[in-house]
């Protein structure tokens, strides 16, 4: 250690032991006696160790906000992807994909639309909506933005801001978040000939073309969505990679079991 260093914590142990010797607050005073048996290095080290819970907890805290500004119920911080069992090889398949997006987020940050197949029996329940809200808590975990509707949620709160002036659209958050997730996309009625229409397209066009990931769910494939839906959304919707999510479902097993 230079000469320097040790002349500035011979100094500050001379102050240190008279704060010591004025204190008289007996937890304050436990703490600096404490303090005061140790040596320099380590007093450094547990400056460093203190230092660190207090990043620890700020980082805590700030994570904590996001969840509550994300938009998901407290009941689904525990939807994570290691939580997620897929049950056939299409399943196993999509979280593979999910996984790796979460990887290497922020560096590449993917578009995803998970949708079901066109087989009745495994269109509902094989855990797209598990695997959106997993990228979403692991985009969270590293320190990101992230709102999640459920698409009539969305389209409702648009329908608000129409006759409540002090109800703030949710068009201005989804755009401005790190990533989107739109839940069940194809449901409620917001067909090209509604005036949700457009509002739902402007969102989807300015992500598009600010380079903004967005999570989308659906039980249509992007083409049949298109179909539906009009050629502008579809078109809107090419920057997301497409996973077929297909399986048995599991609320069907949990309800049987």
């Amino acid at each position: 250690m230079a000469d320097s260093q040790q002349s500035q914590i011979a100094h500050a142990g001379n102050e240190f032991l008279a704060v010591l010797a004025r204190t008289k607050n007996p937890k304050f005073r436990e703490a600096l006696e404490r303090a005061s048996k140790m040596t320099p290095e380590e007093m450094q080290a547990d400056y460093e160790q203190r230092r660190q819970q207090e990043r620890d907890m700020l980082r805590s805290t700030h994570i904590e906000r996001l969840r509550l500004s994300s938009g998901m119920d407290v009941s689904d911080y525990k939807r994570t992807i290691s939580a997620y069992n897929p049950k056939t090889d299409s399943e196993a398949k999509a979280k593979e994909k999910v996984a790796y997006a979460i990887k290497v987020w922020p560096e590449k940050r993917i578009s995803l639309y998970l949708h079901s197949p066109e087989n009745e029996e495994e269109r509902y329940g094989a855990g797209k909506s598990h695997l959106a809200v997993a990228y979403g808590l692991a985009v969270i975990e590293k320190g990101y933005r992230v709102r999640y509707w459920y698409m009539p949620n969305f389209c409702e709160g648009i329908r608000r801001s129409w006759s409540d002036e002090g109800y703030q659209t949710p068009c201005v958050a989804a755009k401005e978040c790190d990533l989107l997730i739109l839940d069940d996309i194809e449901k409620d009625h917001w067909e090209p000939h509604t005036n949700l229409y457009p509002r739902v397209l402007a969102v989807l066009e300015y992500r598009c073309k600010e380079g903004k990931p967005i999570v989308v769910t659906s039980n249509m494939s992007l083409k049949a969505l298109g179909n539906t839906f009009g050629g502008n959304l579809a078109d809107r919707l090419g920057m997301c990679k497409e996973i077929e999510v297909a399986g048995p479902s599991g609320r069907r097993n949990k309800l049987s079991a």
